[in-house]
């Protein structure tokens, strides 16, 4: 099935999102031009054919490729129900001691984040969960390893842009000029804000600021639960820059400066001993049963 992708069409997908505005952009124009779709058409098939992740020494090793939407989409990349299900099954597979995720990704929209972020800290209290950046870990992809048990970074990779954003125009004076005037009739002074054509008055505009900042502090909260951060330290990495992977180092962001093999080897050990611990404890159960 193919779609016709239009600036509208694009304009209808920009609520809240927590990306990296750079490709924000980036790919609001890919889309207008009618450059994404086929591309993401071909992420979305894969993705929605693989499995929910592999298993290497004991290791659910699960991947985070892309823009980051709640389900399939038609833009493609990361789906988090999908990562959530990933993490689920996981965490209670008998033949799984720890869980790596590893991810290359600019964020993605607010819809799904914070459900992700709690099931990857209910996930890392049954066994250990490390993450790994490749390139780009930022906005919503952070948020949502913020609670993993360590979070480390190959070099070069950019950490943080940590924020929301809203994106909205107001084309009323370009409609204006074209002699087109919109009205929006409604049951309410919010029912019915930023139509497109319609002015955006400044309580509108108010009301949006006060949903981002709402999300924002949510994103802080788990930002600075999961890397032991106060309001100083969160307040220094929480201006919508991203880091580099020595910066994002000195700055707590990660815990590591290293390659995926290295954060997989650490993965690993960590899996045998959870295993044979597991083993052990089940031992000794039956032989206290047996008594």
């Amino acid at each position: 099935m193919t779609h016709e992708w239009t600036a509208e069409c694009a304009a209808n997908h920009l609520g809240l999102w927590l990306a990296r505005e750079t490709w924000l952009t980036s790919a609001v124009e890919l889309v207008k031009a009618g450059a994404y779709p086929m591309a993401a058409q071909t992420v979305r098939e894969e993705g929605t054919n693989a499995p929910l992740y592999t298993i290497e020494n004991g290791v659910a090793a699960i991947s985070m490729n892309g823009p980051m939407m709640k389900g399939e989409s038609k833009f493609g990349g990361v789906s988090t129900v999908r990562v959530r299900r990933a993490l689920r099954d996981a965490a209670a597979n008998d033949k799984v001691g720890a869980i790596l995720i590893s991810g290359d990704s600019p964020g993605g929209t607010v819809a799904g984040t914070a459900a992700l972020a709690d099931d990857l800290r209910r996930a890392n209290g049954m066994k250990p969960v490390l993450s790994h950046i490749n390139d780009m870990g930022a906005s919503a992809f952070y948020w949502a390893v913020s609670g993993a048990h360590s979070i480390s970074a190959s070099p070069t990779s950019f950490v943080g842009s940590i924020g929301v954003v809203a994106v909205v125009e107001d084309r009323s004076k370009m409609l204006e000029k074209r002699g087109i005037e919109v009205h929006v009739i409604s049951t309410g002074p919010h029912k019915g804000a930023f139509m497109d054509g319609a002015p955006v008055p400044d309580h509108h505009l108010e009301e949006l600021q006060n949903e981002v900042n709402l999300i924002h502090e949510r994103f802080g909260a788990d930002v600075k639960s999961g890397r032991g951060m106060d309001d100083k330290q969160f307040d220094r990495v929480a201006d919508g820059r991203v880091f580099i992977d020595s910066q994002a180092l000195e700055l707590g962001l990660i815990d590591h400066v290293r390659s995926q093999d290295d954060t997989m080897a650490e993965a690993q050990a960590l899996a045998g001993k959870f295993l044979r611990d597991k083993a052990m404890r089940s031992r000794r159960q039956r032989q206290a049963r047996a008594i």
